[in-house]
């Protein structure tokens, strides 16, 4: 089984999807969250279960990220002199890596302005039962200038713990909460009490917005941020629609 991935990584046959992230009083687009995609393994989900199970989680990160950036600049640099943020997707087991660090040194030397652009975007798919060293990590990211993006606030325990012990720049709020948005009142409750996180300088990024009624409360809330299929699906960067 590791071969599949291997494989994949050695032949490239694997590509990066980009979904819009909006504030959602200006309709303004402020980054977008680079997914990797695979025909080798469709299911996302399934070919990062495969990496956990034959130890590659890190590689296949890093080939993501790679190829994000080059996308980004190959698409999005040339045609937009806005700036827009690129929510890079990593485990934390990626970022704990001790060659990580030397990575990025990489990426700083092959692409302009590499810290202003990226948001690394923690996974919450994977337990961390010592967040020690991930917090020291996320500090020095923080610290060359990247922003750190913790995914899926809301959806256990372990993420309001993240929370608190990362001080993330962002949080963005699990899908769940957007499901059906505009006829519960105790998500809607739940998610004022999220939204007023942002009073602390972390901003905040409703997910999984699917409808114009709860994208409606999700701004009479004062959600700020937002992502979704109604806002806008998946893409190659070429077919967004860059604006």
């Amino acid at each position: 089984m590791a071969n599949i991935i291997e494989s994949m990584i050695k032949n490239r046959t694997y590509t990066n999807y980009f979904q819009p992230i909006y504030e959602l009083d200006t309709n303004e687009i402020i980054g977008y969250e680079s997914l990797f995609r695979s025909e080798t393994v469709p299911s996302p989900e399934t070919l990062f279960d495969l990496a956990h199970m034959t130890n590659q989680v890190f590689e296949l990160d890093l080939a993501s990220i790679k190829n994000s950036l080059t996308i980004f600049d190959d698409y999005y640099l040339p045609t937009n002199q806005k700036k827009r943020s690129l929510f890079l997707n990593v485990f934390p087991s990626t970022l704990t890596k001790k060659t990580f660090v030397q990575f990025l040194f990489q990426l700083e030397e092959k692409h302009q302005n590499v810290q202003e652009k990226i948001v690394f975007e923690i996974n919450e798919a994977e337990n961390t039962d010592d967040i020690s060293q991930l917090k020291i990590v996320t500090k020095q990211l923080k610290e060359r200038g990247y922003k750190i993006a913790l995914d899926d606030l809301g959806k256990g325990y372990s993420s309001f713990k993240m929370y608190l012990e990362l001080e993330p720049n962002l949080v963005k709020i699990d899908k769940y909460f957007a499901s059906g948005l505009h006829k519960n009142e105790k998500k809607q409750k739940l998610l004022n009490m999220f939204t007023n996180i942002g009073m602390n300088d972390v901003d905040v990024v409703l997910e999984g917005i699917e409808n114009a009624d709860d994208l409606h409360v999700a701004q009479q809330i004062g959600v700020r941020f937002g992502q979704g299929y109604h806002l806008g699906k998946p893409k190659p960067l070429e077919k967004v629609g860059i604006v």
